[in-house]
């Protein structure tokens, strides 16, 4: 009896530590919870901070990356190690190289896409003075520049899936890391990527920072604009060959529409990509309709050249087309990471009841 009363105690003993453990493991995961990002986690532990990555279709762990300041840290079988903080970045995608601006860690830049679609000075001139290398397209990428540069690590947008020479870049220590953020449908969930880039530049608790100020600020704006008077109705996108190309209702920017608390004239479809609509189409469903958005162009004239049937819009006769087409290279660069910028244009242009007094950031009307 007294063996099997000691044997309880002890079982008893080690529930109770389990729980306990189970209980830290827990509290450590709610340090990094993701609030709005459906295709990464963070988890913390003591020395390592493992990074998953989500498969967008499967909803399942398609990357695992253990980032540890020392070599001789033991990491979890099955998961890749980078070093941090990284020492320098290649950043394939336009949002990466903002969200890196953002945190201050533009100098960790050595390679880009195309210099063509750069906006920011510091990575402009670092490509002039030969400091940051044009590495092309994750599609038809330079190797040779890639291994001459030899980042830390190589991140790219995942359009197919598995990077270029992937396992002979690991060979030589080069990691590459897909980032999803172009795939997910809330706008701060994009914006949420930033803390991927900051646990990679060890600046995790300055992303933390901004993204929550951020989550702050867009939840007062979207609260301000639901309190709008009215809910102008828009219809968006642009004609491209015999296609017109508009966002599906359960889109991003069909999400940021109805936060700004407009009426989208597609917002019952579904999808979450582009819907392929005739030009007839558009225009019997939407000649009335007050306002247009997002045609792709930065004055009005280009569009009536293209196409002069786009005056019988009545948005067009009346002078309602508003697009950030101003500086395209911002708005790609920094619209992700700025998403309450986006929204405080669109509410300042679509909504004047509702009085922000604050400078446009990315949009304006194409037709002044």
């Amino acid at each position: 009896m007294r063996i099997v009363y000691l044997f309880q105690i002890v079982v008893f003993l080690f529930i109770i530590a389990s729980c306990n453990e189970n209980q830290k493991q827990n509290d450590a995961r709610k340090k990094n919870e993701i609030q709005f990002a459906k295709h990464f986690q963070l988890e913390k532990s003591d020395s390592i901070l493992l990074l998953h990555i989500l498969d967008p279709e499967k909803n399942t762990i398609e990357k695992k990356y253990a980032l540890t300041r020392k070599l001789e840290t033991v990491i979890p079988r099955g998961y890749l190690r980078i070093m941090i903080p990284i020492k320098t970045i290649t950043a394939l995608s336009s949002t990466q190289i903002g969200m890196l601006s953002v945190l201050n860690q533009e100098q960790k830049i050595n390679g880009i896409s195309d210099k063509n679609y750069v906006w920011n000075s510091k990575v402009q001139t670092g490509v002039k003075n030969g400091q940051i290398v044009e590495v092309g397209n994750e599609g038809m990428i330079a190797l040779e520049k890639l291994i001459k540069i030899k980042p830390s690590i190589v991140m790219y947008s995942g359009f197919g899936k598995e990077f270029p020479h992937q396992k002979q870049l690991e060979q030589i220590g080069i990691q590459c890391v897909v980032n999803y953020d172009w795939k997910e449908m809330n706008p701060l969930g994009k914006a949420e990527w930033i803390k991927v880039l900051g646990a990679l530049t060890d600046q995790l608790e300055e992303s933390e920072n901004y993204f929550n100020q951020l989550v702050g600020d867009y939840n007062s704006l979207k609260n301000l604009a639901q309190k709008s008077n009215v809910s102008p109705t828009v219809f968006s996108g642009n004609i491209t060959g015999d296609i017109w190309y508009t966002p599906a209702g359960e889109s991003f920017t069909a999400q940021l529409f109805k936060d700004a608390n407009l009426d989208y004239v597609y917002k019952q479809t579904k999808g979450t990509g582009s819907l392929a609509l005739s030009f007839e189409k558009i225009l019997s469903e939407n000649t009335k309709t007050p306002y247009w958005i997002n045609p792709e162009h930065p004055i009005i004239e280009e569009i009536l050249n293209l196409n002069p049937k786009m005056n019988f819009f009545d948005a067009v006769n009346n002078k309602n087309v508003f697009c950030y087409s101003k500086n395209m290279n911002y708005y790609w660069e920094m619209s992700a990471i700025q998403p309450h910028h986006v929204l405080s244009d669109i509410i300042q242009l679509l909504h004047p009841d509702v009085k922000l007094q604050k400078k446009l950031y990315f949009y304006q009307n194409i037709c002044q």
